[in-house]
């Protein structure tokens, strides 16, 4: 279980939005990525599966991970301060974002 403020990151977005202990939601990871993951407490992806990549390294990590979750990218707002559990692939979502 992980729980921070989700960083919804969009195909035009860079890596250095990224801040330690946010949740990265993005619709898929390329290996371009991979010297940020450490930084993060969680990964949720609209795409992806166990045997690509971002599934890979986030095993790796200890990084907690769910994909295929097909609207995590338009359900889930900036900022927005999630918990994420791995082992039954839920969300759980804070309706209140910090200014």
């Amino acid at each position: 279980m992980a729980s921070g403020n989700a960083r919804v990151i969009t195909e035009n977005d860079t890596p250095d939005r990224i801040r330690k202990g946010d949740i990265l939601v993005s619709k898929n990871l390329g290996p371009d990525w991979t010297p940020y993951l450490p930084l993060l407490s969680g990964i949720v992806l609209d795409e992806g599966d166990i045997f690509q990549h971002p599934a890979i390294i986030a095993r790796e990590y200890s990084i907690p991970a769910i994909f295929q979750t097909k609207q995590a990218t338009t359900r889930i707002k900036e900022n927005q301060i999630i918990s994420i559990n791995s082992d039954d692939s839920k969300v759980i979502l804070n309706d209140k974002i910090p200014i």
